[in-house]
């Protein structure tokens, strides 16, 4: 009977430097059960063993180094280090610590019923052609898109203010994730907004917001006077028949356009940024039907 021991090399001199894999990688999914790409894209801690003396101030290696470059026992090359533990004193000059290492997730979408306001459309009030401001609960489109914080170009070649894609690593649909140099270069999402044209021109601005739509070249109603808006009423009830019709293989409204076009999906409020693991981060949108 023969046996082979769980660790084949358990003890190293001090002059050890390189970075040794200790028992087996423990898999896990960080992306929750709802995400389609979840299993895609999983991660993975590792025990490892070093000697204390080339640990040093910040570790073996920097976040974003991948597993296989970590260390010769690892062979996914495309998992990248997000971080690891303390080192542990194992003796002999000897130090264990763990390391986690994520893929890079594709962006995926998931859906919610939440509350969006709709726009109201000008005219007399109980008169056709006239509709009021609504809050209604509706199902949106959340969108996840993912990018990797490189400021060391670990993974890229990327400069301050431009993303560039990373060369060393792939996503986990098998395309090259973009990597930023800092948080602020993360491309934003800006909500859908609708303005008030002013003698048939546009120019997006804060101060020209509404949410009453008016016709192509304005309404009156009564003493009052409704200028033409981007979009006009006419295009928003052709998004609308586009999301009936298409739903979320409709297009989204790129904020300047007013012509219906194949639209269908408007941007209900601003992307936000958050921290996905190390240096991963989450671009999350959210996208509403026109209705």
């Amino acid at each position: 009977m023969s046996y082979i021991a769980p660790n084949p090399r358990p003890y190293r001199s001090s002059a050890w430097s390189d970075v040794t894999a200790s028992g087996q990688p423990r898999i896990k999914f960080p992306l929750p059960q709802e995400a389609t790409i979840q299993l895609a894209a999983y991660a993975f801690d590792q025990s490892f063993q070093m000697a204390v003396s080339s640990f040093g101030s910040s570790g073996p290696s920097p976040k974003n180094t991948p597993a296989s470059t970590f260390s010769t026992d690892c062979t996914d090359a495309n998992a990248i280090l997000t971080s690891y533990s303390q080192p542990a004193d194992k003796m002999g000059g000897l130090c264990e610590f763990d390391a986690s290492f994520h893929r890079v997730p594709a962006s995926w979408s998931d859906f919610k019923q939440l509350p969006y306001t709709f726009p109201g459309f000008a005219g007399a009030q109980g008169y056709a052609g006239w509709r009021p401001i609504d809050t209604l609960t509706v199902p949106c489109r959340i969108q996840y898109d993912y990018f990797v914080l490189d400021p060391a170009n670990v993974l890229s070649g990327c400069i301050d203010g431009t993303p560039a894609p990373a060369t060393a690593i792939l996503d986990s649909s098998g395309a090259a994730p973009t990597c930023v140099y800092k948080l602020g270069d993360i491309p934003q999402i800006n909500r859908s907004f609708f303005c008030i044209t002013e003698g048939g021109a546009y120019t997006p601005n804060y101060s020209s917001r509404t949410m009453v739509l008016a016709p192509a070249g304005g309404i009156g109603v009564g003493d009052l006077f409704w200028q033409q808006t981007l979009p006009k009423k006419e295009t928003f009830i052709g998004w609308a028949s586009n999301a009936s019709t298409s739903r979320w293989n409709s297009t989204v409204w790129n904020g300047t356009s007013d012509s219906i076009g194949t639209v269908g999906q408007l941007v209900a409020e601003d992307s936000r940024i958050e921290a996905y693991a190390g240096n991963i981060i989450q671009r999350i949108t959210i996208y509403v039907l026109a209705k």
